[in-house]
């Protein structure tokens, strides 16, 4: 046996040994306690979902509410928004020159009132979808 015949041999074995030490599987089972604590965790968040879901749908149904309730405000009271918005030239700020006394009367107190409470549940809605997140 020749000098390269040898060396090629040692290396072959060499490559054997190293190949047949290597395990069977090409990815070894995790260890079984491993795998309860992700079974527990993936069901406990399971339940959390299930709970959150009536949650969350109340909250999507106080966005529309809430969406609608202004519609319907600017709707009610667009004329009066209209003119209002057309008279809010810098001439008229600076001369101080008030609205004409139908525009100014036909500013109920309904119509304040459903704006404070609009703007409050519009704020409570924002509020609580930012801290609900955290």
């Amino acid at each position: 046996m020749t000098h390269v015949e040898r060396a090629a041999e040692a290396a072959v074995s060499t490559w054997m040994s190293r190949f047949a030490a290597l395990p069977d599987r090409e990815h070894l089972l995790p260890d079984p306690s491993v795998v309860w604590l992700k079974a527990q965790l993936l069901r406990d968040r399971a339940i959390a979902d299930r709970a959150i879901r009536p949650m969350n749908s109340i909250q999507l149904a106080s966005y529309l509410v809430v969406a609608a309730c202004w519609a319907a405000v600017l709707t009610w009271k667009w004329p009066v928004i209209n003119l209002w918005m057309h008279r809010l030239t810098p001439g008229r700020i600076v001369l101080g020159v008030s609205a004409d006394a139908a525009a100014s009367a036909s500013i109920s107190f309904a119509f304040v009132t459903a704006l404070i409470v609009l703007a409050s549940l519009t704020i409570a809605v924002a509020l609580h979808t930012i801290l609900a997140e955290e």
